[in-house]
């Protein structure tokens, strides 16, 4: 994390349910499988709506759009009648979004939460599947 300022914080625990982080991960599973490759992925909190929203970066919403990537998303959903997940929580976003270039600098092995700066940047807080 060389050049990185990364510093934990111990500030209010948002509420995120582990039925979110399981559904983003049933999500994520069945994404790669369609062809989605799932690149990036992560629930994001921000205080100015004050809501989490689940983010996933692909190099298909490049190729395809973010219609068709919505599409695709929309129908797996379907296919999940016991998930809590639908479009209005998620963002399909490309992979050179700010978020995800700041997020990559504090990469981690395995999922990880994280709050805190980086590069001068808060991130007030975030629960990361992946980051490539």
């Amino acid at each position: 994390m060389s050049g990185v300022l990364a510093e934990r914080y111990i500030g209010s625990i948002r509420n995120l349910y582990q039925k979110y982080l399981d559904d983003g991960r049933n999500l994520i599973h069945l994404l790669n499988i369609r062809g989605f490759k799932v690149n990036a992925a992560m629930w994001y909190y921000s205080s100015e709506t004050d809501m989490w929203k689940f983010l996933i970066a692909s190099p298909y919403v490049s190729r395809s759009g973010t219609n068709k990537s919505y599409m695709l998303i929309q129908s797996i959903l379907r296919e999940l009648p016991e998930s809590d997940l639908s479009l209005d929580k998620i963002s399909v976003i490309k992979l050179n979004d700010p978020i995800i270039r700041l997020v990559r600098k504090v990469k981690h092995g395995g999922e990880f939460r994280f709050n805190g700066y980086i590069d001068g940047i808060l991130i007030e807080d975030a629960y990361i599947y992946v980051i490539n």
